[in-house]
């Protein structure tokens, strides 16, 4: 999985302005860093609207945890589970 981290690393080592000696040499070099960054950017906001998600999900696990005992409920919490969003067992 990618990390925060790893997309500052690639955003620093395929800056288009370290590779102006290999674009004078006749390499390819503003394609590369162009599809980079857009990768960069493209990962960023689908980590952004990942949380989100996590977010709007974990909210509906709250609602459902207070109305357990209802059919609704317990549905809702089976789609939270499957999501990824549970509570915590020590609680």
């Amino acid at each position: 999985m990618i990390t925060k981290d790893d997309i500052a690393t690639y955003r620093a080592n395929y800056n288009l302005d370290d590779f102006g000696v290999a674009g004078s040499l006749g390499f390819p070099t503003k394609g590369a860093c162009a599809a980079i960054n857009a990768l960069c950017d493209a990962y960023e906001e689908i980590e952004k609207q990942r949380d989100e998600l996590l977010e709007a999900l974990e909210n509906c696990r709250l609602l459902a945890a207070r109305h357990r005992k209802e059919d609704w409920a317990l549905l809702i919490l089976g789609f939270c589970a499957e999501g990824g969003v549970v509570g915590s067992i020590t609680r």
